[in-house]
Formats: C-alpha cells, sequence, structure tokens
C-alpha cells in the first residue's frame, strides 16, 4: 500500500511457480475517491 501512502506509482516483479510477473500499483483518484490500481503482467512467453 505504499503507492497510496505517497500518492506515486510503485512495481516489483514477483516469480510464481518459476514464472515471472511485472506487477505495477498506480495511485489513482476517481470521483474524488482514492485507488490502487494493480496492473500484472507476465514477462515470460
Amino acid at each position: 500500500m505504499r503507492a497510496a501512502t505517497k500518492k506515486e506509482e510503485k512495481g516489483k516483479l514477483e516469480i510464481v511457480n518459476g514464472r515471472i510477473y511485472q506487477v505495477i500499483a498506480r495511485y489513482i483518484e476517481v470521483d474524488e475517491k482514492p485507488y490502487v490500481l494493480e496492473l500484472i503482467r507476465c514477462l515470460e512467453s
């Protein structure tokens, strides 16, 4: 939740079942309400 407390974008790499994933957490506001949007992408084909 660092993206929410600092109101910025954070990223990390995670390995799950031998596959590498990029996770990006982005702070956004919709109708003046705070949210964190997580985008997850597999880096292996």
